[in-house]
């Protein structure tokens, strides 16, 4: 979904894993912009499933006490942000 949605070809895309051992993709702004609107409007079942996660227990996200999960409590999941590495907030509206 990661390609799909930046419109890249899978093996166009580099992973690295970060601190906490999850995979992390080497994107542009414009690619993470891309997949951000893509996120938010697609009926993908997966990504359904996902929504429905982080709304129900944000802290899955970021932890306890970190912005991104009150921020997530304060807007009622009707916007997810997340912290990313070099200094990178997305938000992603519903």
């Amino acid at each position: 979904l990661v390609s799909e949605f930046c419109e890249l070809c899978s093996r166009g895309i580099k992973i690295a894993v970060d601190g906490c051992g999850v995979p992390v993709y080497n994107l542009t702004l414009t690619q993470m912009a891309k997949m951000n609107v893509k996120f938010a409007s697609t009926t993908e079942p997966a990504v359904k499933q996902l929504k429905n996660a982080l709304i129900t227990h944000p802290e899955y996200l970021a932890g306890t006490r970190r912005f991104d999960t009150e921020f997530i409590q304060a807007t009622k999941g009707r916007v997810i942000t997340k912290v990313g590495a070099e200094a990178i907030l997305s938000f992603i509206f519903w």
